[in-house]
């Protein structure tokens, strides 16, 4: 209802596997009241990884018959949302420095930050910071 009331489409990103029939049904009811707000997305990744993602989408694929050859933009189509932009920073809390199976396919050009607080502790300030960490980096995308 919060989302809802400030206009903010929430998505849920994961399998539905092994979710209780109750959390789906909450999900689905989520998602169905807010599909029309246009202030922002809320992206939450719930029973997610990376891996599953892609193994997920080439069993689609797999069931759908599709011919080799696949381009990425073929394959990004089968993917979980698959209208999900990829992502521009992806910001590591807790000081570990890997991506954890997080947005495998989605971060191949994403810019990585580091960051030693944990993530409760994780404050708009620091935000802001990892904002403007990020407008100083130059994007090469792979060049």
């Amino acid at each position: 209802d919060e989302f809802h009331a400030n206009n903010i489409r929430l998505r849920i990103m994961g399998t539905r596997e092994r979710l209780s029939n109750k959390i789906i049904q909450s999900i689905e009811k989520a998602e169905e009241k807010t599909k029309l707000n246009t202030a922002g997305d809320l992206i939450l990744c719930l029973n997610y990884g990376g891996r599953q993602e892609i193994t997920d989408a080439v069993n689609k694929m797999l069931e759908q018959h599709i011919q080799a050859p696949v381009s990425t933009d073929d394959f990004a189509a089968y993917l979980y949302q698959p209208d999900v932009p990829d992502v521009d920073l992806l910001i590591r809390t807790s000081g570990e420095q890997r991506l954890s199976n997080f947005m495998l396919w989605r971060s191949a050009y994403s810019e990585l930050l580091f960051v030693d607080k944990h993530w409760p502790n994780f404050s708009p300030e620091d935000l802001k910071a990892s904002f403007q960490e990020y407008e100083n980096r130059i994007r090469r995308f792979g060049a």
